[in-house]
């Protein structure tokens, strides 16, 4: 299930401070409704930047997905009901990543 919404009908709220990114670092957002999502920076290819995506609502980190992750699309890939919008590359150290609650 997909949380994707019209960006016309979401409000882009805060910024995450996620730490710099390195092979095997994890960060974890609370989303709106309770769930914890966690990423997990995996390698840089030909296709972009890798990244793991798990459910950790439960204590475990349950692997639900990989993704490639692109500047202005939600890293989370609309999995959860809270995104995190990078400004950049996430191997930019000038990236930012914005809070959306769908």
């Amino acid at each position: 299930m997909s949380n994707w919404k019209d960006f016309n009908e979401v409000e882009i709220t805060t910024e995450f401070a996620f730490p710099a990114v390195e092979e095997g670092s994890k960060s974890s957002i609370l989303c709106q409704n309770g769930e914890i999502a966690t990423w997990e920076y995996d390698s840089t290819d030909d296709d972009g930047d890798k990244i793991n995506i798990y459910d950790s609502s439960s204590g475990e980190d349950i692997k639900i997905a990989f993704a490639y992750v692109l500047p202005g699309r939600d890293l989370f890939m609309g999995l959860f009901s809270t995104g995190a919008i990078p400004s950049l590359r996430i191997t930019d150290t000038n990236c930012k990543y914005f809070r959306i609650d769908y």
